[in-house]
């Protein structure tokens, strides 16, 4: 459940951000390329010990149509193409429960899904946030008593700007990342009551991209907060670095596992980056998993599909452990109930992992 003090928040409009970097590991390496912040651990792979392989346990063979996985309480929460509805809810043994959410404009339809990874529990129920693009509204989507119903439960929903990429409520407050044409990516930090009054705005990045579909292909990346609402953290698609965004403190630093691309090498044929590195990130109380994919492109219809791997941080940026993976992940998602992490393949699969952390 998201911090309900705004202080953290509002902080972020007067504190004085301070560059101080805990000491972590082995990082003696200095970043090549600043996209994010001074602060920066780069550790050396090759002097890090690698954990042995996780074989994933299959829970669902194939999940037609799904393309990103919520664990919420004990109900996984699968996001489809919507070809009937939207939301496919199962139990943590796979079995079904129930489909939710229909496409249309009703109290509780959505027009389409595009979920955060920012949960909540609560006295009403438990749940999860889900951006509706095509409505501009940010709507909090109650999973426990869906079920009860049998039917879609919106239980709240706030006004969000039309450009969003990611959006989440922590406390009284709005997080928004926009796409902006004049620059780029940027954190907006607005009352979620009424986003028109903003607390700060800010660029989120340091280097930019005349052409705004090159910086599209640079900084689109997953995003979520953590559970207490302290910390925004990135997971970069197109450059090897995770960022971790410090919201009582105002304090930024990057985490990477080798050095980064300079912006000259970041793009190859058709302005498609050289390389895709992470696919999506898990926040928990104390720990960050990026799920890191290590997508080669040689050419758009030629690319290398190895293993993945769980990229495993604290919220200072120490590296916890690396955990290779038995198959090409696409999603994943923390069940707090049993201590899995549970995974979408590329293929459609449904599977889990139990790390030893």
């Amino acid at each position: 459940m998201l911090a309900t003090n705004s202080i953290i928040i509002k902080a972020m409009a007067i504190t004085i951000l301070v560059g101080v970097m805990a000491s972590c590991g082995k990082h003696a390496q200095e970043i090549n390329e600043v996209y994010f912040s001074e602060n920066s651990i780069v550790y050396d792979r090759d002097a890090i010990e690698i954990s042995d392989t996780l074989t994933g346990e299959i829970i669902i063979p194939e999940c037609m149509g799904a393309i990103d996985l919520s664990i919420v309480d004990t109900v996984m929460c699968i996001s489809t193409r919507g070809y009937t509805t939207l939301f496919e809810l199962r139990n943590l043994n796979g079995d079904s429960l129930t489909s939710i959410c229909v496409k249309g404009n009703g109290p509780n339809d959505l027009t389409s899904t595009m979920t955060n990874g920012v949960k909540f529990q609560d006295e009403s129920g438990s749940g999860l946030w889900v951006v509706d693009v095509g409505n501009a509204q940010l709507k909090r989507l109650n999973i426990s008593e869906s079920i009860k119903r049998g039917e879609a439960l919106i239980d709240q929903s706030y006004r969000i700007n039309p450009m969003v990429k990611f959006a989440a409520v922590v406390g009284d407050s709005m997080l928004q990342e926009i796409m902006d044409d004049d620059i780029g990516f940027r954190l907006r930090i607005s009352e979620s009551a009424d986003i028109d009054n903003v607390i700060a705005d800010e660029p989120m990045y340091k280097i930019a991209f005349d052409d705004m579909g090159d910086c599209f292909s640079a900084y689109n990346s997953p995003l979520s907060v953590s559970p207490d609402g302290r910390y925004i953290v990135i997971a970069m698609r197109a450059i090897n670095q995770v960022n971790i965004h410090d919201l009582k403190d105002s304090s930024k630093k990057t985490v990477s596992i080798g050095n980064v691309a300079g912006v000259e090498n970041l793009f190859g044929e058709y302005s498609l980056p050289y390389w895709t590195y992470y696919s999506d990130i898990e926040l928990t109380d104390n720990l960050i998993f990026a799920l890191y994919i290590n997508h080669i492109y040689d050419r758009p219809d030629d690319f290398i599909e190895p293993p993945s791997e769980l990229h495993v941080f604290d919220y200072s940026g120490c590296l916890k452990c690396i955990i290779p993976l038995d198959r090409y992940i696409r999603d994943i998602s923390f069940s707090k109930y049993d201590g899995y992490i549970y995974a979408l393949t590329f293929d459609e699969e449904i599977l889990r992992y139990k790390p030893e952390l």
